[in-house]
C-alpha cells in the first residue's frame, strides 16, 4: 500500500486556519472519515473529540494513540496545537488525558500541563493568526503513519510540518511492536519557521537527540518514552542539518537525481533502529525544485514516484515517496 494524499486544494476538503479546533476537523477527514472522493486512511477514534481535544488510533502497525489539544499554548491560541503519543488513552475529561506512556513526558519536554513522568508534547504551526483566514496544507498518510504540511503565513509560502506513526524497523527474528514516532516543534508561540523540527537532520553525533524527536519505547519494548535522532546523507547534504544537499542538479557525471533514506537513531545507544517510511533527504539545492514537483525513480528506486514539497522551515524539500511501494513491518 501506498500513502493516500490529502489536500486543501481537494473538493469537499475541511479548513485548516487560525481557529481551534479546525485540525481536529483536518485529522478527522483524512484519518478516521474520509471527504468528498477520498476514502479515510484507516485510524480509528477511539473517544469523540471535546472541545479542542481528540485522540486518534492507527489502524494497524503498533496500534499507538496520538492526541491532540488544538488550541495552542500561552498566547498562541488557536494558531498551534499540542500533540502527544500514547500507549493508550481511556478518557479526556476538560483535556485531561488519563492513559499509559506519553511521547514525550514533560520531563523530556516541559510543554503542557503536565509535571514529571506526565505528558509533555510537541507542537505543531498552523497559522500566523488566530483567525479563520484558510492555510494551504497537504497530508500523507496511510493507517499506520501520518506526515502533515501546512503554510502557516509566517513566511511567505513556506511549509511547517508534523509527523506521527511507524517508522520502517530494521530489527529481525521479532517484531517491533514499538515503532513508533512523533516529530514537532519544542517550543510554542513561535513565528520563527526555523523552530521547525521535521526537516532537521542530525549532522555528527548520533548519540545527541534531535530536538523534538520521540518514540514510544526502545527497540526492546523496555523504557517509556524516548529520544531519537534521525539523519540522512550528510556528505551530500553539506552538513547543512536540514533536508537539502549541496550536489549539482542534476549531476553532471550521470544525469541524475540523489535522495537518501532517513535513518532513525536510539540515543541512548547509539544505535540505527529504522528508517522514516515514504520520507527521503533530497541531496541537492531546494532552489533547483518547485512545490509539487513530481518524480519517477531509477537505479537504487525502481518503479517509485516522489513528490516534491518545498521549501521547507530550515530551507529544505520534503521528498514524498507517492508510489504503492511504503517499506512496511
Amino acid at each position: 500500500m501506498g500513502f493516500t494524499i490529502y489536500s486543501s486544494s481537494d473538493s469537499g476538503a475541511p479548513t485548516l486556519n487560525g481557529l481551534t479546533g479546525s485540525l481536529l476537523s483536518v485529522l478527522d477527514a483524512c484519518l478516521v472519515n474520509g471527504y468528498g472522493t477520498k476514502i479515510a486512511a484507516g485510524w480509528t477514534k477511539p473517544l469523540p473529540n471535546t472541545s479542542s481535544y481528540g485522540c486518534y488510533k492507527q489502524g494497524t502497525g503498533s496500534l499507538f494513540y496520538l492526541f491532540a489539544y488544538d488550541a495552542g499554548s500561552g498566547s498562541a491560541a488557536g494558531t498551534e496545537a499540542q500533540m502527544s503519543g500514547w500507549d493508550s488513552i481511556t478518557s479526556i475529561v476538560n483535556g485531561s488525558v488519563t492513559g499509559n506512556n506519553p511521547f514525550p513526558t514533560y520531563g523530556q519536554l516541559t510543554i503542557g500541563p503536565g509535571t514529571g513522568s506526565a505528558s509533555g508534547a510537541v507542537i505543531y504551526r498552523k497559522s500566523i493568526a488566530p483567525n479563520a483566514t484558510a492555510r494551504t496544507w497537504i497530508v500523507f498518510a496511510d493507517s499506520s503513519s501520518l506526515y502533515m504540511f501546512s503554510i502557516s503565513g509566517d513566511s511567505g509560502g513556506t511549509y511547517t510540518g508534523f509527523s506521527f506513526g511507524d517508522f520502517y524497523s530494521l530489527r529481525s527474528g521479532s517484531v517491533d511492536t514499538s515503532r513508533c514516532l512523533i516529530i514537532g516543534r519544542s517550543v510554542i508561540s513561535s513565528s520563527t519557521i526555523t523552530s521547525d523540527k521535521l526537516d532537521v537532520l542530525s549532522t555528527s553525533n548520533p548519540m545527541t537527540a534531535t530536538a523534538g524527536h520521540f518514540a514510544a519505547h526502545t527497540f526492546s519494548g523496555a523504557s517509556g518514552s524516548i529520544t531519537l535522532s534521525k539523519h540522512g546523507d550528510g556528505i551530500k547534504g553539506g552538513a547543512s542539518g536540514s533536508l537539502c544537499g549541496v550536489i549539482q542538479y542534476l549531476n553532471s557525471v550521470d544525469n541524475g537525481l540523489y535522495i537518501s533514506p532517513v535513518w532513525i537513531v536510539e540515543t541512548a545507544i547509539a544505535s540505527v533502529r529504522g528508517r522514516m517510511r515514504g520520507f527521503y533527504h533530497l541531496c541537492h539545492p531546494t532552489s533547483s525544485f518547485t512545490d509539487g514537483q513530481v518524480f519517477s525513480g531509477s537505479g537504487d528506486f525502481p518503479n517509485r514516484t516522489f513528490r516534491v514539497i518545498v521549501p521547507t522551515g530550515n530551507n529544505g524539500a520534503y521528498f514524498m515517496e507517492t508510489s504503492d511501494t511504503l517499506e512496511t513491518n
